[in-house]
C-alpha cells in the first residue's frame, strides 16, 4: 500500500513520477526483472537491464510513442 498526504506546497512535473517508481519496486517487478539472466554490460559506461526496463516504462507511462 503507498501512502500519500496532501499538501499546499508546489508540486514539479515529476512529481507524480515517485508513486510509479515506488509502485514498482514495492510490486515487486524491479526484484523480479533484476532475477532475469539478461546480457552483463561490458563496459563501465553499461547500464543494468532493470534500468532500461524502467526507463523504457516510464517512457511509456508518460506518453512515448
Amino acid at each position: 500500500m503507498l501512502n500519500f498526504d496532501f499538501t499546499e506546497k508546489q508540486v514539479s512535473p515529476w512529481g507524480g513520477l515517485r508513486l510509479i517508481q515506488e509502485g514498482y519496486v514495492r510490486c515487486g517487478l524491479k526484484d523480479a526483472i533484476d532475477s532475469l539472466s539478461f546480457f552483463q554490460p561490458g563496459s563501465g559506461n553499461g547500464r543494468q537491464h532493470s534500468e532500461i526496463v524502467e526507463s523504457f516504462l516510464m517512457s511509456v507511462i508518460l506518453g512515448a510513442d
